[in-house]
């Protein structure tokens, strides 16, 4: 029998109809395919060899991050050509919108005629940085080298400065013929590290910082308070957000007053003054979120705060008209509102007190970079923007002292949580220790009801028979004395006479064969005629007993015996006991009567 016919090789797991139909594979469902490709792609990039050289290395790195300011760099071009087209400008000054757009994106101060405009809006940096710091996490979430990121930090310092300088060579030629002037080299190249750094540092994500907090021996709870602090201020942002519509709506009339103080808005000026609002409204998240936190955001001379409102003429910006002409008394109460919204997030995530002291920290130096980015001039307007250190050192106080706080609720609710799990062992425990002392308790009565049952049953036996003993001393008691009938003798008189048949000591006197025939020769004398025709006497009646007697006394006594000792039942003791007592007193009768007929 060949492998293949064999029964052995068969598979038997299924019915034959199943085993005929598995050639045929069932179309995998859209969902299905789209994830099976989607983890086939995870999983060759995660098992695709990394660059081994420091070229290839620096190849990868390079467009990791020339991408993202490409397309933007480009798309800014494409915007200044589509603005100089629009508006019917010279075409000598495309290069120079297209510097001036790139400086704007990277946060640059703008000099015009005398005029420093540093306070710039941030959404376009944000859109920067967001697509910078995405294009990083792609490339290196699955695998990554120190080198790798040696590599990737050096095309994300070198980028951003060549770029910048290249702007500002097209700026500094285009002063040559308009009035405008490159702005402070060392201010603009500062002001871009900061953001692609910041795009850096959030684009590795917070795995990736925690594996190299391992392996440089740094606690992981650093990362974690980062982390931490950066949740925190989202939920601040998002608070804010609320207000500043809140605000917008309800200072409608301000926003409209605004409008209408441009004397001819319409088209593309429109347009242009709601974009410039748009452009501007992270800025004003950022002013609302530090005014939650009890700082002061300043517009020239102007303030405003939770606590009072001190306004000057404020730029005609129909964002601003949200800003509130003075402090309502009710104002103060929106830190709670900061407290709810810092402290959901540290109650959700349970921080330690490190973790709690790192996130106070982390706050303060995003809240500092965050003023520093938004502040500067503005025109006329020569300081605009939060009160730097003031707001950090309060965001350090909120983030830092909640987490705190929480972290030692948590510390006390723990305590309290293994106080009442150890409570409830130990009530658990002693229970078991109760129910163990009672079942054993329960046996030991239940051991001891039995012991005194066995002695109350011994103690019974006992009384009947010192109660039968006393019925047979009075029975024998009455024998002696002469009373009417048998008794049965049972008891203390069966045992001694048992004993005594045991011991051979009775009978003590009995008739030899001589004196039985004698007895008998004596007994079958010839009778007289009187005699013959009377009843036999008394005498001729003793000595036919005391033959009878004689001839089963004998045998009687010793099948007593034996019978005694081969079986204890009370009964066959009584019966046997009653034949030797028989046999006594016959004997006794015949010995009596012998003596009379001598």
């Amino acid at each position: 029998m060949s492998k293949n016919t064999s029964p052995q090789s068969r598979s038997t797991s299924g019915p034959r109809s199943s085993a005929r139909g598995r050639g045929r594979v069932k179309a995998a469902s859209p969902s299905a395919a789209r994830v099976a490709k989607t983890v086939g792609k995870e999983t060759k990039a995660r098992r695709a060899t990394g660059p081994v050289t420091w070229r290839s290395r620096l190849r990868r790195m390079f467009f990791v991050v020339a991408v993202p300011n490409l397309v933007v760099f480009f798309s800014l071009a494409a915007i200044a050509t589509a603005t100089v087209l629009l508006t019917s400008s010279p075409s000598a000054w495309l290069p120079t919108a297209i510097a001036q757009s790139w400086m704007v994106t990277n946060l640059a101060p703008v000099a015009a005629a005398d005029l420093t405009i540093s306070a710039l809006p941030i959404l376009p940096a944000l859109i920067l940085g967001w697509m910078l710091a995405g294009n990083i996490h792609r490339a290196i979430k699955d695998k990554v080298s120190v080198n790798d990121l040696l590599a990737l930090l050096g095309w994300v310092i070198a980028i951003p400065i060549v770029l910048i300088g290249v702007a500002w060579f097209m700026l500094w030629d285009a002063s040559q013929v308009y009035d405008l002037s490159p702005p402070p080299l060392g201010n603009t190249i500062a002001r871009a590290l900061v953001l692609h750094l910041a795009a850096l540092l959030i684009g590795m994500g917070p795995r990736l910082w925690r594996a190299l907090a391992k392996r440089y021996k740094i606690p992981r709870d650093v990362v974690d308070g980062v982390v931490l602090a950066a949740l925190s201020l989202l939920a601040l942002l998002a608070t804010a957000a609320v207000v500043l519509l809140v605000a917008l709506a309800v200072n409608w009339k301000n926003q409209a007053l605004i409008a209408d103080s441009f004397p001819h808005l319409a088209g593309l000026g429109l347009f242009a003054v709601i974009g410039l609002s748009v452009l501007y409204l992270p800025n004003a998240l950022v002013a609302v979120a530090g005014i939650l936190l009890g700082s002061e955001f300043h517009i020239g001379d102007a303030s405003v705060s939770l606590f009072s409102v001190h306004l000057v003429p404020l730029p005609p910006l129909p964002l601003l008209g949200a800003v509130p002409g003075s402090a309502s008394p009710w104002a103060i109460g929106l830190l709670v509102l900061t407290a709810v919204a810092i402290g959901y997030v540290a109650a959700k995530k349970r921080p330690s007190f490190y973790q709690a002291a790192a996130s106070g920290v982390a706050a303060g130096i995003i809240v500092l970079v965050s003023g520093y980015l938004t502040a500067g001039e503005l025109g006329l307007y020569e300081s605009v923007g939060l009160m730097v250190f003031m707001a950090a050192g309060l965001a350090v106080v909120w983030v830092g002292g909640i987490g705190l706080a929480v972290a030692a609720g948590m510390a006390i609710k723990a305590r309290r949580d293994e106080a009442a799990d150890v409570s409830v062992a130990a009530a658990a425990e002693a229970t078991t220790e109760e129910t163990e002392s009672s079942e054993s308790t329960e046996a030991a009565e239940s051991s001891e009801i039995i012991d005194a049952g066995e002695a109350d049953e011994a103690s019974d036996d006992g009384a009947v028979d010192y109660i039968d003993g006393e019925f047979e001393e009075e029975t024998s008691v009455a024998n002696e004395d002469g009373s009417q009938g048998e008794a049965v003798s049972v008891g203390a008189m069966s045992e001694e006479l048992i004993d005594n048949l045991e011991d051979g000591s009775f009978p003590d006197e009995v008739p030899g064969e001589d004196d039985i025939e004698d007895r008998i020769g004596t007994a079958t004398h010839e009778p007289s005629d009187g005699d013959a025709n009377n009843e036999p006497g008394v005498e001729d009646v003793d000595i036919d007993n005391a033959e009878q007697t004689a001839e089963e006394v004998l045998p009687d006594s010793d099948n007593g015996a034996q019978e005694a000792a081969e079986n204890d039942t009370e009964t066959s003791g009584v019966e046997h006991a009653d034949d030797g007592h028989d046999g006594q007193q016959q004997s006794d009768e015949d010995d009596k009567t012998g003596k009379d007929t001598q």
